[in-house]
């Protein structure tokens, strides 16, 4: 950090609570924390951007052009539901094994094609297995099996 002179308040009020502001003239940036008896806001405003968090008893949303954790270990736990949406890209990165389990039912959809790609592919059902569409195409480059075919179509 420079040795840049900033400005400090502190402002206690009986209506508006407390606000801690520091303003960085030379950074172009004000810095603020309210605490308004109901809700904790704490604002950094720059030239071009300003992100924002703000705390309830309830809730804390954080608003911001680019939000980043880092950490050896990262546990997300919802009690309830979660769900992650974006207008853009979402990206699942892993250097090492990726594992999604459900207790219950498991769906993919996509709205145009879905690729899945790997050095070797299997699927099971326990059950039953379906492979439904206007057109289907099995290709083995070098062979292939199809298990069971005499019975399926009843020939002994």
């Amino acid at each position: 950090m420079t040795s840049e002179n900033f400005v400090c308040k502190v402002e206690l009020s009986q209506t508006k609570g407390l606000i801690l502001t520091v303003v960085n003239s030379n950074g172009e940036i004000t810095q603020t924390t309210t605490f308004d008896g109901t809700t904790i806001t704490h604002t950094c405003k720059g030239s071009k951007e300003t992100s924002t968090i703000t705390q309830t008893s309830s809730d804390i949303i954080i608003k911001c052009t680019n939000f980043k954790i880092e950490a050896d270990t990262i546990n997300c736990v919802s009690s309830k539901n979660t769900t992650h949406t974006t207008n853009g890209t979402f990206n699942i990165d892993s250097a090492k094994t990726t594992t999604i389990n459900s207790s219950a039912n498991l769906d993919m959809s996509a709205t145009s094609a879905l690729n899945i790609t790997g050095t070797d592919l299997t699927a099971e059902g326990k059950n039953t297995a379906k492979l439904t569409a206007v057109t289907t195409t099995v290709n083995g480059d070098k062979k292939n099996y199809v298990m069971n075919l005499l019975h399926f179509l009843n020939f002994y």
